[in-house]
Formats: C-alpha cells, sequence, structure tokens
C-alpha cells in the first residue's frame, strides 16, 4: 500500500537528516481503510491467510491458482529456470488487474512469482574451482588453490584492522540479521568458546517472523555464519536473528517489515546485515518495497550492510555462477544500504597485522545500470557514470583461508561477501558505541560520512586485483569501494 507521506522521507534522506520514530511512522504507514477494504475484497474472492501488517502497507493472503487466475485476470503459466527445469504454474502471463475500488492507494502486486528467490553470499572453501564464463552462465566463479592454513580467528579480524584500539564492544548497540533459518545456538557457543569471548546467550534473539510454530528451511549455513560473526566482532552488542521462512522476497519483505517495526520501537536497533542479493535486472516489483524499507530506516538512523555478491563483476541468473553481463546485484545497489565487497587477506604469521591486501576475484562490484548515484558518491566524479557505483567498502572475505565457523558442532571453513557484511555490521555497533561514548549524538547514515574526505583518510587503499570487467586501483574502486579501514582511526574521525 502507497505511504502517506512518504515523500518527506525521501526528502530528509537526500537531506542526511534523522526522523524520529514518530515522523517516519506518520510518513511511512499506509490507510488502514484502504488496507481493511482490500483484505475484504480478498476474502470474498477466496482467498485464505489474510493478514494486514501493523503499519498497514502490506495485507498478505494465499490462494488457489484457479482463484488467483479469476480474480486478477490472468494465466499462470510455467517457468524455465537458468539451470534448464520447468516449474509448473508460478508466473502470470499479463499483469494483474484489481478492480478500481480496491486498487486505490496500492503499490504493486508482489508475489506471483515464488520461484524468485535471492540467494546467499557464502562461499564453503572446498569449492575452489577455476572456470572461464560461458554461453550458458554455468562458468564457476575463479578461486584461489585450495590450501591447508588455518582459518581466520575473530581476534585476527581485528588485529588485521585496527579495531582493538577502538576499545568498545558494541555494548548497547543491536544488529539485526535478515535470513530464511535460524542458527544452533549450540553452534553459536562454540564458536564463542573457541575465538575466548565472553558473550551471554541472552544476547542472541532468534525471531521466526512466520510464528514461533512455523516450520523453517534446513540450516544451510548463512544463518550461522552471520550471527557467529557479527557477535564475535561485536561481543557487547545484542543479535537479533530474523527469519523469514524462505528466500522468496515476499517473506524476506514480511521479515524486513518486522526489523523495521522493532527499530522503530528500539532506540538501540541502528545496524542490519543481509548476506543475499540477487541481479538487479529482476522486476521492479520485487524490490519496490525492499527499497521503500531501506530508505525509511535509514531515515531513523540505521545502517544497513549489504553483501556486493560473490561473482564477481558478472553474476549469472542464479547468482552463484559466473555469466556473461556486467550488472550489480540488488540490494547492494540501492542507494539507501552500504554495499560490502570482499578482499583477499595476507597477515603476518602471528597473525598481528595486516601484511598485503587485493580485491578478492569473487567481490560483486561495478556501476548500477538502474539506480541513479547518489549525491554522497559525488566524490570521485572522475569516475565516469551518473549511476550508484558498488560496492562502498570491503574487508576479508576469500575463503583461502576463510572464517572459522562452528555449523551443526564441526568446523566449516567459508568465505564470501557473506562473510565481509557481518563484520561490517559488527564494525558498524562498535563505532556507535564510541560515538555515543565521545559524547556525540548517533552518527546517522554512515555511508555519507564515509566518503567525506577527512573519513577516506582512515581507509587502506586496495590497489591489486581484479573482480573480472574492474580492477582495484587507488581511491574508490569498483572491486572493494572505498577499501577496508583501520577502524581505530575511522571511530576517531567519526567522534569528532
Amino acid at each position: 500500500m502507497q505511504s502517506k507521506n512518504y515523500a518527506a522521507v525521501e526528502e530528509a534522506n537526500k537531506q542526511n537528516r534523522t526522523l524520529s520514530p514518530g515522523e517516519v511512522k506518520e510518513a511511512y504507514s499506509g490507510s488502514p481503510e484502504q488496507a481493511e477494504k482490500l483484505a475484504a475484497w480478498l476474502k470474498e474472492s477466496g482467498y485464505q491467510d489474510i493478514k494486514i501488517s501493523s503499519d498497514s502497507k502490506r495485507v498478505d493472503a494465499t490462494a488457489t491458482i484457479d482463484k488467483i487466475q479469476n480474480s486478477l485476470h490472468v494465466g499462470i503459466v510455467s517457468v524455465i529456470k537458468p539451470d534448464g527445469s520447468t516449474i509448473p504454474g508460478v508466473a502470470p502471463d499479463t499483469p494483474p488487474k484489481l478492480p478500481k475500488e480496491v486498487a486505490v492507494g496500492l503499490d504493486g502486486i508482489g508475489g506471483l512469482q515464488p520461484w524468485t528467490e535471492a540467494v546467499t553470499h557464502i562461499v564453503a572453501r572446498a569449492s575452489y574451482v577455476s572456470q572461464e564464463p560461458s554461453s550458458d552462465s554455468s562458468g564457476i566463479v575463479p578461486r584461489s588453490a585450495a590450501v591447508t592454513v588455518a582459518t581466520y580467528s575473530v581476534a585476527d579480524v581485528l588485529n588485521a584492522y585496527n579495531a582493538t584500539g577502538i576499545r568498545a564492544t558494541g555494548k548497547g548497540q543491536t544488529v539485526a540479521i535478515l535470513i530464511d533459518s535460524l542458527p544452533l545456538m549450540t553452534d553459536i557457543t562454540q564458536f564463542w568458546r573457541r575465538n575466548n569471548l565472553n558473550i551471554q546467550e541472552n544476547q542472541i534473539q532468534l525471531i521466526n517472523v512466520q510464528g514461533d510454530q512455523a516450520p523453517l528451511p534446513n540450516r544451510e549455513g548463512e544463518e550461522t555464519l552471520d550471527a557467529e560473526w557479527a557477535s564475535g566482532i561485536a561481543p557487547g552488542a545484542n543479535v537479533a536473528v530474523y527469519a523469514a521462512g524462505s528466500l522468496q522476497f515476499t517473506f524476506l519483505d514480511r521479515a524486513l517489515d518486522r526489523i523495521l517495526s522493532d527499530a522503530l520501537a528500539n532506540a538501540n536497533l541502528r545496524t542490519v546485515s543481509i548476506s543475499l542479493g540477487l541481479r538487479e535486472d529482476l522486476a521492479e516489483a520485487y524490490i519496490q518495497h525492499e527499497d521503500g524499507v531501506f530508505g525509511t530506516l535509514r531515515a531513523i538512523g540505521t545502517n544497513v550492510f549489504v553483501s556486493s555478491g560473490d561473482a564477481g563483476s558478472n553474476p549469472a541468473a542464479d547468482g552463484q555462477h559466473r555469466g556473461l553481463d556486467t550488472i550489480v546485484e540488488f540490494g547492494a545497489s540501492d542507494s539507501n544500504v552500504i554495499a560490502v565487497g570482499g578482499t583477499t587477506l595476507t597477515m603476518d604469521e602471528a597473525r598481528t597485522q595486516r601484511v598485503k591486501e587485493e580485491g578478492w576475484s569473487g567481490s560483486g562490484g561495478g556501476v548500477s545500470k538502474f539506480r541513479p548515484r547518489p549525491d554522497w558518491q559525488l566524490a570521485y566524479p572522475q569516475i565516469n557514470s551518473t549511476m550508484r557505483l558498488v560496492p562502498d567498502v570491503s574487508a576479508v572475505a576469500d575463503p583461502n583461508p576463510g572464517a572459522l565457523v562452528i555449523r551443526n558442532g564441526t568446523d566449516w571453513p567459508v568465505g564470501g561477501t557473506s562473510w565481509s557484511t557481518p563484520i561490517w555490521a559488527g564494525f558498524n555497533a562498535l563505532l556507535a558505541e564510541k560515538r555515543l561514548a565521545s559524547g556525540q549524538s548517533p552518527i546517522g547514515f554512515l555511508a555519507p560520512r564515509l566518503y567525506d574526505a577527512g573519513t577516506r583518510k582512515t581507509f587502506h587503499d586496495i590497489t591489486e586485483g581484479t573482480n573480472g570487467a574492474y580492477k582495484a586501483g587507488p581511491g574508490w574502486n569498483p572491486v572493494t569501494g572505498l577499501g577496508v579501514p583501520d577502524l581505530t582511526s575511522l571511530a576517531a574521525a567519526l567522534s569528532q
């Protein structure tokens, strides 16, 4: 449903001005009357499980294919997936239609193509293969040669980015994680023990957005990586994992709505980590709602960190392989988030400091084809584009040697921008605590400050490496963005 006055949110974001939760609720919420009218029509048309969101922005419902075809005046056809398999009856053959009296105030109709799902940005160390892109999009993302070096620990990463000198733990902050399923607490606590972290189980909140008794998908590991590393980097913070129940966009939208609702009620929830994405040339209807939620979270000062992808500059339609098109992924390309790319990190033998860092071959990055370049990226006029640039920042992502992750009770070496993203989410919690401790107001949307000339000095340029179509180089680049931080220096710059 349309917002009452979303233009007020957009104007505040243009000015990089933070709104109060009350202002956001007034501007962003929909019309209860319109939502009720739509819900009544859906019920009359034979739909079930009808639910109106608390802000009257969404009306969710389910129905049989026959009822959907008759009520929306569409034909439901089969879809051939990129891998050649066929999914019967999952897409409309024409745009859906509603009666005028219930279509008033409606932004769009989603969920009619449930086969379209976001993908996780995680790469297991054992999957290293080197293969060029092919016309059938079967090319595997190039990896480094497999190694037996021990994985990086939390302490290693903190040392690499000079985060120990910040003297902050993220205390008082809440980090939200968006994913489809929930991790095992036993895995998380084992990860803490292995990293000598003093964290209490009550600092982790596991939320099934569909309801406590609703079934969840099998744990694929993303939920575990995100929770372990976000909590590990910011051991004083609370971490809330929101399980959407599926990676279908309608499920993710509902979970994002829950995160927004909780952020409006909890002033400490000012960090969100999302290690998901898909090529940005997907239907606008899928991303319109997410864009609105991202913009609203930004307006209240919540920073959303989104992984840029693991297929370099040319992700295929499935997001997991190298394709032919040079394109970036959504939501990393949204101008209301901070896109996180990846690097290959080499540390000294004692793992006390970084020795060398290059752009990782799988780091998603480039120039958006659809989204205009935000004002805060205009600091780089030498980049000849008026469109959104991806990524903004980076951290280690190469699965060689990869991250220590405990999954189902055993070590699971992994990498990907699914790793660099919760690292940055944890960094944001540290930065937020440090700024508040210095007597400053909350930082608000972080991206403009990161691109500020003074703050840029706190980043290490990544000048080597390629993600396919692009090469790393001085200043911002389409492989690693601004580079990687010296976190202690960055905290000092943001506290001024």
